[in-house]
């Protein structure tokens, strides 16, 4: 399985867990959890070669 879709699937766990958790300290490790998994799967894309450091720029400017 390509590293990046397992730190998606990552992140994705991350924010089930965040949902059930039952505090808000763990809530908010969770998200910070699911953050750097998808960012560590956009630089893993990056690095590989299958996205470009530029377009990511741009998706990121328009998620804002």
């Amino acid at each position: 399985m390509p590293n990046a879709k397992r730190l998606r699937e990552n992140a994705e766990n991350c924010a089930e867990m965040a949902e059930k958790a039952g505090d808000d300290a763990s809530r908010r490790r969770y998200q910070r959890m699911e953050q750097t998994y998808l960012r560590l799967a956009e630089t893993d894309e990056w690095l590989e070669g299958q996205v470009s450091p530029f377009a990511q720029q741009i998706a990121a400017k328009s998620a804002s």
